[in-house]
């Protein structure tokens, strides 16, 4: 049990030089009247010291009670006008300290108005130094704060959520998933960033999909491409403002159960003044470089019409087979 009587109290004095009491010559010395509590009014500051140790004081400064530690001045302050402060100080002689735990082992509830936090990393000194917040590279390669959770954890708010940092990593073990009404993905301050994807498998599932792209799309290494069209409402279009080339080093094969139209304007002044076809002599050429080019039908004609001849002739040999023939 404590010794009450050799407890060090205040004298009833702010100014700490003068001689302190012990609670014992208090009770055994004192024989003056309780003291009233005077009401403070407007421009009065006074103090009075409650409890006064080598190390800690409480005391009433105008109304806000403090509990201070003499040397450092960390402790707590209780404001006349409702706000609370826990303010920690450093440890001495270098050692570990200046932090504020809370254990509650049966959890924590919290209603508060907002909220403002800001954590500074620093193992050298925690207020500044190199982890000073006045340096953009303030504690950089150190942790500001970590969070660990052995549940769920969930969090709603009725606005807008912004996370910003230099790099942002969300690893999740099991699924990822991002639902919401509009989903916005943007690289770069105006969409001029890169956005890389890698995946064993993508699987999308789609009512409309639009793109647009303003420079050039290319693919690299696909085995195989294949586009499936169930429905038979379903068409492929292909509608370009400049050239079409393509090219295969194996074999091409065009077939449709409808009917086929290629149709070609003859235009002899290049798209975009770079042609891809360098000879334009003719407004479509069929040619073969080895083997036979065969034309034929099974159930019907060849019309072949001309407006006019070519400027100039071309030796070879046509030969022209069938039951009847027209030439005209």
């Amino acid at each position: 049990m404590a010794d009450f009587d050799n407890v060090i109290v205040s004298d009833g004095q702010l100014d700490q030089k003068l001689r302190h009491k012990t609670a014992g010559e208090v009770l055994q010395t004192s024989t003056s009247a309780d003291e009233e509590e005077s009401t403070f009014t407007s421009g009065e500051h006074k103090v009075v010291t409650l409890v006064n140790n080598h190390n800690y004081k409480i005391f009433d400064d105008a109304g806000n009670l403090e509990i201070r530690n003499k040397t450092e001045g960390f402790g707590i302050h209780i404001g006349k006008n409702g706000d609370i402060f826990l303010l920690s100080g450093s440890a001495p002689n270098g050692q570990l300290g200046g932090r504020i735990c809370i254990s509650a082992q049966k959890g924590q509830i919290v209603k508060s108005g907002p909220i403002i936090t800001e954590c500074t990393s620093d193992p050298q000194n925690q207020v500044q130094g190199e982890g000073s917040t006045t340096t953009p590279g303030a504690g950089k390669n150190e942790i500001a704060r970590s969070d660990v959770n052995y549940g769920n954890w969930w969090t709603e708010t009725h606005g807008e959520l912004r996370l910003k940092a230099t790099n942002i990593v969300i690893d999740a073990t099991d699924n990822l998933t991002l639902m919401g009404g509009s989903i916005n993905i943007q690289a770069g301050p105006n969409g001029g960033g890169n956005l890389k994807i890698q995946a064993g498998n993508i699987s999308e599932t789609t009512a409309t999909r639009q793109g647009r792209y303003t420079s050039s799309v290319f693919t690299d290494g696909a085995a195989e491409t294949t586009d499936v069209k169930i429905d038979p409402r379903a068409s492929v279009n292909f509608i370009s403002s400049g050239h079409m080339n393509v090219k295969s080093l194996g074999d091409f094969k065009l077939s449709a159960v409808g009917i086929g139209n290629v149709n070609f304007a003859g235009n002899v002044a290049p798209v975009g003044g770079v042609p891809l076809v360098k000879n334009r002599t003719s407004g479509f050429a069929l040619g073969v470089k080895v083997g036979n080019l065969a034309i034929s039908t099974k159930a019907g004609g060849v019309a072949i019409s001309a407006a006019s001849a070519f400027d100039k002739a071309i030796p070879a040999s046509v030969a022209i087979k069938g039951k009847p023939i027209f030439l005209n």
